[in-house]
């Protein structure tokens, strides 16, 4: 029998000794379920636009957002602002047969 916390005894888990109670719950401790790996490769890529400087109306300004989240996720930064090296980047991108550099 054993207390974690309780005034009541519990029935014990069946470890022999500290040692082995310390192994298994360092054992817990060091595995990572695939989801928490994966959240780790994991990164955002966000665009950003501003009204009223890079678009006048709502549509404009979520394609403008959207080319700059393309451009930082291009570059791997994370996020990207909307402007003129933004846009000439994606006409570039839009452009048959042509190379955009990075």
């Amino acid at each position: 029998m054993n207390r974690r916390g309780s005034t009541e005894p519990q029935k014990s888990d069946g470890y022999n000794s500290t040692e082995a109670l310390q192994a298994e719950l360092a054992h817990e401790r060091s595995e990572r379920s695939a989801v928490e790996l994966s959240l780790d490769r994991m990164r955002p890529s966000i665009g950003i636009a501003l009204y009223p400087d890079d678009a006048a109306t709502s549509a404009s300004l979520l394609e403008h957002a959207d080319v700059a989240m393309y451009a930082a996720k291009r570059q791997q930064i994370g996020y990207s602002f909307f402007d003129a090296t933004v846009r000439g980047q994606a006409s570039a991108a839009a452009t048959p047969g042509s190379v955009v550099a990075s």
